[in-house]
């Protein structure tokens, strides 16, 4: 059973914190999960992998080491970014497959959608 959710990841909408606090108090009452899961559709802004580094990091140590998943994982920049020979979308997802291959608490990586 995975604890998966969106905007995590990246922050989106203050959601890391609320996460962190879903985890501790769903292992409080004792709910069994087997891994967390981070939706990661991230949109035109750029893949930052100190901070990525840093959730990842952050997620794995306060759940007491539960797996964490990349579940859903596309970069679409959605037209904001003028990218006519795909050079940008390339380069955000190599950078993104790069940062979580490097984290030892990454298990695994479902991509998503491929082209934008």
């Amino acid at each position: 059973l995975f604890l998966n959710d969106y905007g995590i990841l990246d922050n989106r909408y203050n959601r890391f914190n609320m996460y962190l606090d879903q985890i501790r108090d769903l292992q409080e009452r004792g709910a069994p999960f087997d891994a967390i899961g981070l939706q990661s559709h991230l949109g035109a802004s750029r893949v930052d992998p100190e901070y990525f580094k840093y959730v990842v990091e952050t997620l794995h140590h306060e759940s007491g080491g539960v797996p964490i998943w990349i579940t859903e994982f596309d970069w679409n920049q959605k037209g904001v970014v003028s990218d006519p020979d795909d050079s940008i979308n390339a380069k955000q997802i190599e950078d993104f497959y790069r940062i979580m291959f490097s984290l030892p608490e990454i298990e695994g990586i479902v991509m998503w959608g491929f082209k934008k």
